[in-house]
């Protein structure tokens, strides 16, 4: 299977335009943030291929998230649907469920997933997706697409192959929380009790379930190195504060908080160098109890060793923390305040 890791959203943004451009059957894309912008030439390139290939005759299917892409202008959209595309929207506001999943396919023969958003904030964001061309995999892809088009009130039919079995070294990750799926909870606490050696997790938000604290604290009890690489700031000062105080909550003997100076909008997890997963996920509420996520988990060797040398990177290029020396007076306070909020975070 050929793969590619990303770690800059431009350069996600670079390769999926050639994708496009040389796509001949359909292009099929879901993203959270899916925004155009008039001074953003590689944006704009986008959105006029796209265009390009929808008015000749190429299928072309959009699915935004209502709230993630609300800036998305009312002139692009006329300017896609003008040329042929379908641009729909997901909306559910009653749980306040959102479409968090990014996932471009191509011809059903290439696919993009995991964190990179399309908009213009993100456009130097450290991040990371994958690019996959594996017939079982994109079928699983697809498949996932079609569910959430039909949800977003797409009428016309997506036909998806049978796949058959095929015992692979990677696995689409799907998590649906409106259908009562746990799908991360379950794929997360299996990680951490396996793990043996170490952990690292990725991700631009860190307010953990209470679960997850206390599985991690057992972990680091029994001996497992734990690095968790955050950014130093995000893109909302709230997120600053409440990354900075779940660390401090969570910071014990064997757990090690790494603030990358960039904003790192990655969400990724490496178990004992065996197993790693790429994805949309962040470590929040949001993305456990509401949101729909995917990614793809994987314990092939050079992918592994791909991320960790990525995950390694980050990490040099970090402020390693001490929370036993650094901890504020007033972040005592915030503790208190952020345990109540939990549940909503």
């Amino acid at each position: 299977m050929q793969y590619k890791f990303y770690t800059t959203s431009y350069k996600v943004w670079e390769d999926m335009l050639t994708a496009i451009q040389h796509s001949q059957c359909s292009i099929y894309w879901e993203s959270f943030m899916f925004i155009d912008s008039e001074d953003d030439q590689l944006i704009t390139e986008i959105f006029e291929i796209l265009a390009k290939k929808a008015n000749a005759g190429i299928t072309v299917k959009i699915i935004a998230d209502s709230f993630g892409s609300f800036y998305l202008s009312a002139k692009a959209k006329k300017y896609l649907e003008d040329a042929g595309a379908e641009v729909l929207f997901f909306r559910n506001y009653k749980f306040w469920k959102r479409n968090h999943k990014k996932i471009l396919i191509v011809d059903e023969k290439t696919a993009f997933i995991g964190g990179v958003n399309l908009a213009k904030q993100h456009r130097h964001s450290l991040d990371l997706h994958l690019r996959i061309e594996e017939v079982h995999i994109i079928q699983h892809l697809l498949r996932s697409f079609a569910k959430t088009y039909y949800l977003s009130g797409g009428k016309n039919t997506i036909n998806i192959k049978k796949s058959q079995f095929a015992k692979l070294k990677i696995q689409f990750i799907e998590h649906w929380p409106m259908q009562k799926g746990r799908t991360l909870k379950k794929y997360y606490q299996k990680a951490f009790l396996s793990a043996r050696n170490n952990i690292t997790i990725a991700t631009p938000y860190f307010v953990p379930h209470v679960w997850m604290i206390k599985i991690l604290h057992q972990a680091a009890k029994r001996g497992v190195r734990i690095d968790i690489i955050i950014p130093e700031k995000t893109n909302h000062f709230f997120n600053n504060v409440a990354n900075y105080v779940f660390a401090s909550l969570v910071y014990k003997p064997n757990i090690n908080f790494y603030f990358v100076k960039k904003f790192i909008h990655a969400k990724a997890l490496l178990i004992d160098d065996t197993e790693g997963l790429v994805g949309s996920q962040n470590i929040d509420a949001a993305s456990f109890d509401y949101n729909i996520e995917s990614g793809v988990a994987f314990q092939r060797q050079d992918m592994v060793k791909n991320l960790k040398m990525v995950l390694e990177e980050w990490k040099q290029n970090s402020q390693l923390l001490n929370f036993a020396q650094n901890k504020k007076w007033h972040h005592r306070l915030l503790e208190v305040i952020f345990k109540l909020l939990h549940p909503v975070l």
